[in-house]
């Protein structure tokens, strides 16, 4: 899940003190910065512009979390968590059953179909009284 730092600065400042244990202003400030440090897409051009590539003692190359999925042949799904909660869930939902959905305790996919349906049309709905 991808969001801008503003983002995920509000929702946790909106967490209560309770449910706000790890993420007071500085601690996600120091947790920003080092997720920033090690997943800039920069991080390739470096690696691969270094003067030392390819030398047998060449100090080990700095690469963002990505490339290892990447290396693995594993398909790297992002979503913006700053959307509509169901229209993620309902697109993650996708993306795992993408090679065939698995039964283990889930609803049908018709129910699904039905709850999206009540969704989208109570948003519409909303959305009308709130033009009013």
């Amino acid at each position: 899940m991808r969001g801008d730092d503003d983002f995920i600065r509000q929702k946790a400042a909106a967490l209560s003190k309770d449910d706000n244990k790890k993420w007071d202003r500085e601690n996600l400030e120091r947790r920003l910065a080092t997720y920033h440090e090690n997943n800039a897409i920069g991080l390739f051009a470096e690696a691969n512009n270094a003067s030392d590539l390819g030398h047998p003692k060449a100090a080990p190359k700095k690469y963002p979390l990505t490339r290892f999925y990447q290396e693995k042949g594993t398909e790297v799904f992002e979503i913006d968590c700053s959307g509509n909660l169901f229209e993620m869930f309902e697109s993650m939902r996708v993306y795992v059953e993408r090679n065939g959905r698995s039964y283990n305790y889930l609803d049908s996919v018709g129910k699904l179909n039905s709850k999206r349906e009540e969704l989208l049309v109570k948003e519409e709905s909303e959305s009308k009284q709130n033009k009013r």
